[in-house]
């Protein structure tokens, strides 16, 4: 690792504006490097620049830290070579993506998704005053990552109406078999849709379509936000947005999650760890994705220059989507933020604390 890349990392992450050290110790090692070593630091409002965004932490403590380090080119100063920590706890942090990142993707880098193509659970919708029959409310099962039209009820006064998925779009029959479009596709080819099937003549559908969900956030992450895969249908898109309420829970199953050399793999599902919960009020206001049990064995995070590892991870976040029906009337860029109300993370490491050995020569 560079150290000039190492030491200009630390330098953003020191847009500090109190700490406190508690314990700490000064050694020269065989390369001529410096450890420094400290019991316990506590360090309020970082600010750390990224490319996906800014995080904001206003208090994060660290415990057992080992930095090595040289001098620089000034003698007042120093370059970091590596840190380490035992562990470190960060509680009311905040990742606010910027809107270039989700609007440019992550290029054509296969993603890894093994926990959501395990994921089980059901989603619940509920439509005032939906425009084919009164009231409507509409379940959806999602089963081992995929979403299977054919057993979405939507229920309302009267006879059930069914849900389906054309090469158009998302689509609800009425029991009059009149069609209404509730999204309407502007790509040829959804990542992980399956479309709708009829019966020989093309009038009965025998098969509504489904969605297989790890490929439709693949693609989704792959491109950005920047080539969406559709609008809404018709001109009151944002008013049904307005009214339309929606809960549901997600089990996300075991395995690595992340894409290039972001990693984070998830663990403890057999004790309902990593259960998710999906909650809006006002659809077009605000969407709620909370994570109150987040567990995971290992993770590796990029940095600007190098990257960052740890042990067990263990927190309780929650994401905000605001602006769906700006999105769907004026196509206005999406507002997201992550809230990061308690985290730790074990064997934190970045870099390296333990000088290389010496070659003898031959």
């Amino acid at each position: 690792m560079h150290t000039d890349s190492v030491a200009s990392t630390l330098a953003h992450a020191a847009q500090l504006k109190e700490f406190d050290v508690l314990g700490s110790t000064l050694a020269p090692l065989p390369d001529g490097s410096l450890r420094q070593g400290v019991e316990r630091m506590v360090v309020r409002n970082i600010r750390l620049p990224l490319p996906m965004g800014v995080v904001t932490a206003p208090k994060t403590t660290l415990s057992e830290v080992v930095v090595r380090m040289k001098l620089g080119a000034s003698a007042r100063s120093f370059d970091v070579l590596g840190a380490a920590a035992a562990e470190v706890r960060i509680e009311g942090a905040a990742v606010l993506p910027s809107g270039e990142a989700l609007g440019r993707g992550a290029g054509d880098a296969p993603w890894t998704l093994a926990p959501v193509a395990a994921m089980e659970g059901v989603l619940h919708g509920c439509i005032r005053d939906a425009v084919w029959v009164v009231d409507a409310q509409v379940t959806a099962p999602i089963s081992r990552g995929h979403l299977d039209f054919n057993r979405v009820v939507v229920e309302h006064v009267g006879p059930n109406s069914s849900m389906g998925l054309s090469r158009n779009g998302l689509y609800v029959d009425a029991p009059d078999r009149a069609r209404t479009d509730l999204f309407v596709f502007t790509t040829p080819d959804v990542p992980g849709a399956s479309y709708e099937q009829r019966a020989a003549g093309g009038f009965r559908v025998t098969d509504r379509g489904g969605l297989d969900i790890p490929a439709l956030v693949a693609g989704v992450l792959g491109t950005g936000l920047r080539t969406p895969l559709g609008h809404m249908a018709g001109n009151d898109a944002d008013r049904m947005l307005e009214r339309t309420k929606l809960a549901g829970q997600l089990q996300l199953g075991d395995g690595a999650i992340g894409h290039a050399s972001d990693e984070l793999v998830l663990d403890g599902r057999a004790q309902g760890k990593n259960c998710l919960s999906v909650s809006a009020a006002v659809l077009g206001q605000r969407l709620v994705l909370r994570w109150p049990e987040l567990s995971a064995s290992r993770a590796r995070l990029r940095l600007p220059g190098g990257t960052a590892t740890a042990g067990a991870v263990h927190g309780a976040l929650e994401t905000h989507v605001t602006g769906l029906s700006r999105h769907a009337r004026e196509g206005a860029g999406l507002g997201v933020a992550v809230l990061i109300h308690a985290m730790s993370l074990c064997d934190l490491a970045f870099g390296s604390v333990e000088p290389e050995a010496a070659t003898l020569p031959s």
